[in-house]
């Protein structure tokens, strides 16, 4: 049974968020980002006080690197915020494979995220990830997963551990560039 107050705020979960403004990408007009072979990828004001958490839907690509990693950078005002407080962790699998690794980044001046590119032969790469209360003035924690066909698995979470206010973020590459598109979704309270 539909509720009247989930007609009224007109969505049932997750709304698609659209930046103000991209950096290096293009919007839709609707909310969706999508970029081609670049160094770094940033949306503008996505993070607000209408939503406490919101959730990232991504399919990288690589250019000519396989197994790309991503970081990205938590922005405010349209500047990447840089300070050495994010803490990350990671556990990913090689494709066709039962063993695992885990990766960690504690502290450093860029997060993990749940994504490993995959070149653009492959086709495969791409993952969600959630981020809660990234606009309180709280610590922001991350958390998800990714697939890409030349790695398997890919397993993220992390913190910055400062209490900041964030609007926005930076995708980037640990090598190469990058080809994709990006969707933000704020969880309705």
């Amino acid at each position: 049974m539909t509720k009247a107050r989930d007609l009224a705020n007109g969505g049932f979960g997750l709304v698609l968020v659209k930046p103000s403004t991209v950096v290096n990408g293009t919007d839709n007009g609707k909310g969706t980002v999508s970029f081609s072979a670049q160094t770094s990828v940033s949306l503008n004001d996505v993070f607000n006080a209408t939503y406490d958490n919101y959730r990232i839907v991504c399919k990288i690509s690589g250019g000519t690197d396989n197994d790309t990693i991503l970081r990205w950078r938590l922005r405010v005002a349209g500047a990447d915020d840089s300070n050495n407080t994010y803490y990350s962790a990671s556990t990913y699998n090689a494709y066709n494979s039962t063993t695992f690794t885990n990766a960690n980044s504690f502290p450093a001046t860029s997060g993990l995220i749940p994504l490993i590119s995959s070149n653009t032969a492959d086709g495969a790469g791409g993952g969600t990830f959630d981020v809660m209360t990234p606009f309180a003035s709280q610590k922001t924690t991350w958390g998800g997963f990714a697939f890409a066909k030349s790695v398997g698995i890919s397993i993220v979470r992390g913190v910055f551990d400062t209490s900041t206010s964030f609007t926005g973020f930076t995708f980037f590459p640990s090598s190469n560039n990058i080809s994709g598109k990006i969707s933000v979704y704020g969880y309705n309270n």
